[in-house]
Order: structure tokens, then C-alpha cells, then sequence
């Protein structure tokens, strides 16, 4: 059973008509989002661009969540001071992280979603609802001309177990615990310090969330 997640849906935009060519490759716009990361008033626009599409009732805009089909991969891309208005993915974003959801490990990925506090979390999933899956969602902030994993936030399930870790990079803070519903907490000892997104992939993530 997968976790329920609260999405932001201040400034959402969706946009799934127009399909172009990005990097040699087709591309089109997931999911779009406004955001004021840096503070100062004007929001960034962050963009989910979806590489060699597949037209499937799966990645339709009125889903919380799309499937990515056998193909198909996920880039990010951050517009500074882009304000509320859908964007052109022909122009070069100020920051693009390829692969934001890794296809090693997840084959469906969310609508982008803020806490309304500067941070962007992106949702990603493999088989969610199924006996056996994964959901990870990544807290991104920019700091000092960076963006960074600040925190994240996984639950698994599969061998008639499941449970959930929550760590957060700011803080050093966070827990394990068994079960759906994590009525047991373990806290995490170890501390890491927040990431570069650049420096991040699912397969070299820091242990603290190993699953068992």
C-alpha cells in the first residue's frame, strides 16, 4: 500500500500537448510548478520533462501520478525567476539534473509538490500499489547557488514486510521504522549533510536508508 502524500497545488500548471525535441531527443513537459526557491519574490518554475513518450492512458494529465512506460526517462529542469506561466524546454534551463528519477529502480513518477517552504519534493515509485514496491520522495532546496537533497523519504514493501525511513540532511535527523504505519520509530544516528542534486543517484545514496 503506498504512502499518502499531501501535493501542494499552488501555481500548478499541466501541460502534455506540445511534443519537441530536447537534446536530440522527443521530449514533452510532464508536470510543471511555480515556486519562490531563492526567496526573493519572483517564483522559480521547476519542469519535469519527459523523454521518448509513450501515449498511454498511464501518463494522462488528470493522473496524480504517471508511468513512465519501457523507454521512458525523467529530467528536471529549474527556471530561475520564470514566474507562474508554462516555459519552453527548448531554451536551457539554469539547472537540468538528468535521470531525476532513476530507472534502475523506479519505472513511475509524481506530480512535482512544494511544503510552501522554498523546498521541491519529487515523488518517484516502482510498482506503486503492488506487493512488492518502493516509494521514494526527494526534499530539494537551493542554497548558495546550489541545489541540494535535503531530505528524503522512502517505504517499501515486498517479503511480507514493509516499512518507512525518513531522514533529513539538515537536521541530521530522522528514523526507521517496520510496519504501514510506522508506529515504532527507531532514530537514526548517523549525520549527513545535505547533497548536491548534481552528486545524487539512487544506486550511490547514503546508507541511512538502506533498505533491509
Amino acid at each position: 500500500m503506498m504512502k499518502c502524500m499531501i501535493f501542494v497545488s499552488v501555481f500548478v500548471v499541466w501541460t502534455m500537448t506540445s511534443v519537441l525535441s530536447v537534446a536530440g531527443s522527443s521530449s514533452r513537459v510532464l508536470h510543471e510548478l511555480s515556486l519562490d526557491m531563492d526567496g526573493n519574490g519572483t517564483p522559480e518554475r521547476a519542469v519535469l520533462v519527459f523523454n521518448n513518450p509513450e501515449e498511454s492512458s498511464l501518463n494522462e494529465p488528470s493522473r496524480d501520478i504517471y508511468g513512465l512506460g519501457e523507454n521512458g526517462t525523467v529530467d528536471l529542469f529549474i527556471y530561475m525567476d520564470a514566474g507562474t506561466a508554462p516555459v519552453d524546454i527548448n531554451k536551457p534551463p539554469r539547472f537540468r539534473k538528468a535521470n531525476i528519477v532513476d530507472r534502475e529502480y523506479f519505472n513511475w513518477v509524481g506530480r512535482l509538490a512544494s511544503n510552501g517552504k522554498q523546498s521541491l519534493k519529487i515523488y518517484a515509485s516502482y510498482a506503486p500499489g503492488a506487493t512488492a514496491t518502493t516509494d521514494e520522495t526527494l526534499t530539494i532546496i537551493l542554497r548558495n547557488g546550489r541545489l541540494l537533497v535535503a531530505g528524503i523519504d522512502i517505504y517499501w514493501e515486498g517479503g511480507g514486510r514493509n516499512g518507512t525511513c525518513q531522514y533529513n540532511f539538515l537536521t541530521s535527523k530522522g528514523y526507521t521504522a517496520p510496519g504501514e504505519f510506522a508506529e515504532v520509530k527507531t532514530p537514526i544516528k548517523a549525520k549527513v549533510k545535505p547533497i548536491p542534486l548534481s552528486e545524487w543517484s539512487t544506486a550511490t545514496r547514503p546508507s541511512v536508508c538502506d533498505l533491509p
